[in-house]
């Protein structure tokens, strides 16, 4: 992948497509203009099949295999693409992972709105940028890291790692904005929050299943200085994802940003969210 960076900030076109609470940005391809989600969750950037029609393709690709919420492995192939922009900086011979339209499709939300996307932009991308992501106005405006001295709270190890307070300890957690509601893993104390079972609907890009989840009624958490609390949460019973470094207690999703706005910058290592 190469990048010819921008020097200004950008605020970028807001996306009129609306899908559930997640956030979308605007990329081009070929002159089309096409939403994805903002996907820090995401390892690498995902396109379906009529975005990579879209595309001119340079030869080369790979076979991989991932797993989606359900924890379930897939195979995907990966495409090398010549161009992709966003706003004025130009991504150029950027690997994507390729995969069927209907894998990207999950159907309508509970008010009969469409829930089919054409990717996620993934953390292949993400992680070269400051990102501020407000879920407030639904704006989203990138520029080019600034070498600063700060305390670190963002991490990688197969995922975007941030720590956490709750109840006086500091834990980890995965943050993926790609997934719509914050979960817990086996590695979660439920005793520290009022517990219930209940059916539940996982939808991921490895298919969708109803399964029986313990839910924690309230979880409240500090986040950079930030208050927030998260209601009915599922505790799956495996592990949301494999980390090396970290013992990670669950996932913290686009619900964690909700009415709020996001500062990311991997490249000095920050999160903010206020």
């Amino acid at each position: 992948m190469k990048i010819l960076y921008c020097t200004e900030t950008q605020p970028l076109e807001p996306v009129e497509k609306k899908l559930a609470n997640l956030p979308l940005i605007n990329v081009e391809i070929n002159g089309h203009k096409i939403p994805m989600v903002f996907d820090t969750g995401a390892s690498m950037t995902v396109i379906n099949q009529s975005m990579l029609k879209k595309a001119s393709v340079i030869s080369g690709g790979k076979e991989i295999v991932g797993a989606g919420n359900l924890g379930l492995k897939s195979k995907s192939n990966t495409k090398i693409i010549e161009e992709m922009r966003i706003g004025k900086i130009v991504i150029s011979e950027l690997e994507v992972i390729v995969v069927e339209d209907s894998a990207l499709d999950f159907g309508v939300d509970e008010e009969g709105n469409d829930l089919k996307i054409d990717g996620f932009l993934g953390w292949d991308v993400i992680q070269n940028f400051s990102w501020k992501v407000s879920r407030i106005d639904n704006t989203i405006e990138v520029s080019i890291s600034e070498q600063v001295e700060t305390d670190k709270n963002l991490f990688w190890d197969n995922m975007p790692i941030v720590p956490v307070i709750i109840a006086g300890k500091e834990l980890y957690f995965g943050f993926d904005t790609g997934n719509t509601e914050s979960m817990l893993g086996s590695n979660f104390d439920v005793t520290l929050s009022k517990t219930h079972w209940e059916k539940e609907q996982i939808i991921g890009i490895d298919g969708r299943a109803e399964i029986e989840v313990e839910k924690i009624d309230a979880l409240k958490l500090n986040l950079c200085g930030s208050e927030i609390q998260l209601n009915n949460l599922s505790k799956l019973d495996r592990d949301i994802f494999p980390t090396t470094k970290y013992t990670v207690q669950g996932l913290l999703a686009a619900d964690l940003i909700e009415n709020k706005v996001l500062w990311l910058d991997y490249q000095n290592n920050k999160i903010f969210i206020r």
